[in-house]
């Protein structure tokens, strides 16, 4: 029988961030309105400034500084009024001192216009006559050209997942199209002969495909994109002409159980019965997660997930959304937040572990409630909100210290 060949987290990690760099991401030029949560190829530069012209912040006057120096209540400047300005048209005619124009918030000033006087401290004398109660300093009220965005600014980085507040920056910029990074193409093979799909009815034995859609919904939150999903029972044969089709329909393979050592744990053996396949971690010093291979057939790369609900899950939140983020070009900011943990929590030096926890706020702090349970209890990851790390040399944590919980799924912290 083989044994496990385990390597720690970090150094399976490194290898998949070089796998993924060696990689070419494939782009294309997509419509504004489609580009939401898509990842942006290249940094994208402002060509013009936003605004493009200097404009009123507020409904009121502009003036020249001078000519309301001193403005009171009850001695107010007397200004003569120059018309007003339409919106989404220019200013009609350039300031003069002694005068004022009426512009509404977002209108075009008039050239020459040294700040605005908001219309609440101001009154109308006459159809000729503006009486300012307030004095303005210069520049006050008005965003200038450029103010928002410079042009040749930087104004989104290569890897950025757009959002909305994204997109409106980029309609900013007049930017009809945006080049981002296509959804890497997914397969997944869930193996076993206890395996069914849901919609059947079970026998004695038997299991439903939670891995299938769960490790599907969780490379489809990480911008890859599921095209080919499928069960396969324990026979070598079948297996490996079902990942002849995985392969030809896709751009990485995901299967769940056959990756540890037993007789009917294939996925080693497949790997390895390909002219260009090659296996290079089989074992990681991880809790959950131990009997995990990372491997590739020619330049796909192929992740043997544990069977185990929790341990396929958590694993693959460790190195397949990994991998993908580097392919894309991904910007990855850890997120997190800090916690006092409920009750001591044990670990097995040697291995990362992973401890999923819930959350409840208390004043001013989170509290971590550690949640236990086996492998393959799938409520865990629902019950829980995210999850801690022990370093494989830490025997464990004690009740009172403060950690960093990661969050399990997007959203959840």
């Amino acid at each position: 029988m083989d044994f496990l060949s385990v390597k720690t987290i970090e150094q399976a990690q490194d290898i998949l961030k070089q796998m993924a760099e060696s990689q070419t991401p494939k782009v294309k030029e997509i419509p504004l309105e489609k580009a939401l949560g898509k990842i942006l190829a290249h940094d994208v530069y402002a060509q013009e400034n936003v605004p493009s012209f200097n404009r009123s912040t507020v409904d009121g006057y502009a003036v020249y500084c001078q000519d309301v120096f001193g403005a009171s209540e009850s001695i107010p400047a007397i200004l003569q009024m120059k018309g007003s300005v339409d919106m989404g048209r220019q200013a009609p005619k350039a300031l003069n001192p002694g005068e004022c124009v009426y512009v509404p918030t977002g209108g075009m000033l008039p050239e020459h216009t040294e700040a605005m006087v908001m219309i609440e401290y101001a009154e109308k004398l006459d159809e000729e006559t503006i009486l300012i109660y307030k004095p303005a300093s210069h520049g006050q009220n008005i965003s200038y050209a450029g103010d928002d965005v410079g042009q040749g600014e930087k104004i989104l980085g290569q890897g950025r997942k757009l959002s909305a507040y994204d997109i409106g920056i980029l309609a900013a910029m007049n930017l009809a199209k945006v080049s981002v990074v296509l959804s890497p193409q997914v397969a997944i093979l869930s193996t076993g002969d206890e395996v069914v799909d849901v919609g059947q009815s079970l026998k004695p034995g038997q299991i439903y495909d939670i891995n299938g859609y769960a490790l599907g919904g969780l490379i489809e939150s990480y911008g890859a994109h599921l095209v080919y999903k499928k069960i396969v029972i324990d026979d070598f044969d079948l297996l490996k002409e079902t990942m002849d089709e995985a392969l030809e329909e896709s751009e990485m393979v995901l299967l769940s159980g056959g990756s540890s050592v037993g007789a009917k744990d294939y996925t080693k053996k497949l790997i390895e019965s390909y002219e260009d396949g090659d296996v290079f971690v089989h074992g990681l010093g991880i809790k959950p997660g131990k009997p995990t291979i990372l491997g590739r057939i020619g330049q796909k790369p192929v992740f043997g997930l544990p069977g185990h609900p929790v341990s396929a899950l958590m694993v693959c939140q460790q190195t397949v959304k990994i991998y993908l983020s580097h392919l894309m070009g991904k910007e990855e900011r850890p997120i997190y937040l800090w916690a006092t943990l409920s009750g001591n929590v044990h670990s097995s030096p040697g291995k990362t572990t992973y401890q999923i926890v819930s959350l409840q706020e208390e004043v001013q702090d989170w509290i971590a409630e550690p949640l236990y349970g086996k492998s393959g209890m799938i409520h865990l990851l629902t019950e829980g909100m995210g999850y801690f790390e022990i370093e494989k040399d830490r025997e464990g944590y004690h009740q009172g210290e403060r950690i960093r919980v990661y969050p399990l799924r997007e959203g959840s912290l």
